[in-house]
């Protein structure tokens, strides 16, 4: 009995681990069994700049996250490169649904029409599931972003096609929420799917 249970977990581990390597492209740290990717300043996957620097994709981990979400944050990272077309229809809009299906949110619509702010920020995106697509209205029209992990003095997000010179070009951030890039250039969080 305790050889099949051994065997099984084995397997797992193995089937995790060739699906990851497939995820990211061979770049994981496999240790005692778990899935753990990390991005370096060296890393070619290495895309996050904004106020405060790089940081690692597994700091994107949180409430609602498996051990993997680091692993998709990098796999979409290397596909998708900071500054780089985006390959794919829809501009904002389309790259954030894209990000939302890889990781396999169901897409539920939760109508917010709050007024963009810091505070409203940490009230309604706090915890929200990496992948989230908030739509954002006002001041320059409509505008599409993706939240990995919003926390009380932290936004990490990518989208496309927003910066000035950036048509069709995606770009990844990490700001303190009260810096983060939108504030002031949208006057509303319009809904978000998780």
């Amino acid at each position: 009995m305790f050889r099949l249970l051994r065997q099984k977990r084995i397997a797992s581990r193995l089937l995790l681990m060739v699906v990851c390597l497939i995820m990211i492209g061979g770049s994981l740290c496999m240790t005692t069994g778990t899935a753990s990717a990390t991005v370096t300043k060296a890393d070619p996957l290495d895309s996050w700049y904004g106020v405060q620097g790089d940081y690692k994709a597994i700091d994107c981990n949180g409430v609602f996250t498996s051990s993997l979400v680091s692993s998709k944050i990098n796999y979409i990272q290397a596909k998708y490169k900071y500054d780089k077309k985006y390959p794919g229809s829809g501009l904002c809009y389309g790259y954030a649904v894209k990000i939302n299906s890889m990781f396999g949110n169901s897409s539920k619509k939760t109508t917010l029409d709050k007024k963009l702010t810091a505070a409203n920020i940490k009230t309604y995106l706090k915890g929200c599931k990496p992948g989230t697509h908030l739509r954002l209205t006002g001041g320059y029209g409509t505008h599409s972003i993706v939240l990995f992990k919003v926390t009380d003095k932290m936004i990490y997000w990518a989208d496309n096609n927003s910066m000035p010179g950036g048509a069709n070009l995606v770009h990844y951030y990490a700001q303190p929420i009260s810096g983060f890039y939108h504030l002031g250039t949208f006057k509303k969080m319009s809904y978000m799917e998780e």
